[in-house]
């Protein structure tokens, strides 16, 4: 790719940016949210074209203008947000790519083979719909792969799988790049050190350089590529949330998942998770064992079947999601295009949602665009929200920036309890140092719970973690007495209660 060029709105995403890939490599490509770097490989792929520039692929030059030309060139690519369809079966999205006008021949068992040497199970006849966001990232790996491409581009792969998953996956990566060659995008620096050949760097939108990944290439090295300033981290100040009395008493609750299994089923000795006022609580927990049901029935998007949720005093265990809302409980979900924004809204749109019915907004029987257009420039200011505009649909922003949109509308709200679910998952180092720094910043005023399968977040800012294992609650560990290999042990059923 040779001297790629791009703007939105006027605004250079892509600056002049060379990037070559070398046949049977792995060549990780690094940035800061909003860097460039999906941006990039969509112009590869046919998504997005370019203003400037030219694509050489095997000696040719070729122009590639939809994802259907570049799949013909053996090109394919896993996206960071899924484009599944979630009214079909995990089968039919298979059957749905088309090559050339004609239906590809789909072999379950030749799914069923990739899936088994990537350790990744995945149920042909599920509906996507009924899948977690990890099955989704599953199913996205294993259709691409089962399509043979000889150029093969992962937008954040891992960012959720669990770790024996992603160890299935580089496993395969490693035997693939014999003969494929292999974009890995990613923030995590440890699987870029662990599986990249090369690495090659963007910032706002130009090419910092390209690497070898040996003992020159450290992790502080990489950083100093991607970052011009890196946040200093605040240190959380511990916290007795139960002197004041709980905010929030979850007690033996049962909750059901969409398959009808029991996601959560909260029995003695640890029957209830209790949250303390200006705590922050966190919940360990390989992924798939209730974290997602349990977050979504506080929230009030799952039924609790059993058992009651109180919220400042009060019994929510019925209540409506807007109730919950109107009395301070925020949300920031795991899914953020599906769940957490309207996509096809705009940055300001999908920022002032929940304050629409707010007086100072409304003008008569209009909503006064003014005010709300200011307040959401504010919010993009503060969080430092990387958008041509605030009135660019929120689709064409960078997973991080995201992120940043639904806790710059969450936290603006100031609940008395925010719901955070994988807050920094996929994000750069940069951008989470800064996200865990406003979430520390917030529990001076608030509370917070807080999912992360990256058991050093939990460490660093929680002052308890309840450790979650098949539904259950496995254990409780104040912050003067945290381990990483008990809560470990724990997380696999190994321990119970250590409290």
């Amino acid at each position: 790719m040779s001297d790629i060029t791009k703007s939105f709105s006027g605004k250079k995403a892509l600056d002049q940016v060379n990037f070559n890939l070398e046949r049977g490599e792995i060549h990780a490509l690094l940035g800061e949210n909003g860097a460039g770097k999906t941006t990039l490989m969509n112009v590869l792929f046919g998504l997005v074209s370019a203003d400037e520039g030219k694509i050489v692929l095997k000696g040719q030059e070729v122009r590639i203008t939809s994802p259907s030309e570049a799949i013909e060139n053996g090109i394919g690519m896993v996206h960071q947000h899924f484009s599944l369809i979630p009214t079909l079966n995990v089968l039919e999205n298979f059957i749905l790519v088309n090559v050339k006008g004609r239906k590809i021949d789909i072999r379950a068992q030749e799914i069923r083979e990739i899936a088994n040497r990537l350790s990744l199970n995945i149920n042909l006849g599920a509906k996507v719909s009924t899948l977690s966001a990890g099955e989704r990232q599953r199913l996205e790996i294993i259709r691409m792969l089962y399509f043979g491409s000889d150029l093969i581009i992962l937008d954040e792969p891992t960012s959720v799988l669990t770790p024996l998953e992603t160890e299935g996956l580089f496993k395969e990566l490693k035997e693939l790049a014999k003969t494929k060659s292999i974009v890995f995008i990613s923030h995590k620096l440890n699987e870029v050190k662990q599986i990249s050949s090369r690495v090659s760097v963007l910032r706002k939108g130009k090419m910092v350089g390209t690497i070898p990944n040996d003992e020159n290439a450290t992790i502080e090295a990489l950083v100093k590529m991607m970052i011009e300033k890196m946040p200093s981290v605040i240190q959380k100040e511990p916290v007795e949330g139960g002197s004041a009395g709980p905010l929030l008493v979850v007690n033996s609750i049962k909750i059901y998942g969409k398959k009808n299994e029991r996601a959560i089923d909260f029995k003695p000795p640890i029957k209830e998770l209790i949250i303390g006022r200006n705590e922050i609580v966190g919940l360990a927990g390989v992924a798939g064992n209730g974290q997602r049901e349990l977050f979504n029935g506080v929230a009030g998007l799952e039924r609790v079947h059993d058992g009651t949720i109180t919220f400042d005093g009060r019994d929510i265990t019925r209540l409506s999601i807007a109730a919950r809302i109107h009395l301070g409980i925020g949300y920031v979900p795991e899914d953020r295009l599906t769940v957490g924004l309207a996509p096809d809204l705009s940055v300001k749109d999908n920022l002032i949602l929940k304050d629409i019915d707010k007086g100072e907004y409304k003008n008569g029987f209009s909503l006064n665009d003014a005010k709300l257009r200011g307040r959401a420039t504010e919010l993009v200011k503060e969080f430092d929200i990387r958008t041509q505009s605030v009135d660019t649909p929120v689709r064409y922003l960078s997973g991080g920036n995201l992120q940043k949109v639904i806790l710059a509308r969450e936290i603006s709200l100031q609940p008395k309890l925010l719901l955070a679910y994988e807050p920094t998952k996929g994000l750069d180092v940069g951008a989470t140092a800064f996200i865990r720094n406003r979430l520390i910043e917030y529990s001076r005023n608030g509370s917070v719970l807080i999912f992360s399968e990256d058991l050093d977040e939990l460490l660093d800012i929680c002052d308890r973690i309840y450790i979650i294992y098949e539904g259950r609650l496995n254990g409780e560990v104040r912050r003067k007495d945290f381990d990483v290999y008990l809560i470990g042990k724990m997380m696999g059923g190994l321990v119970q209660n250590a409290n």
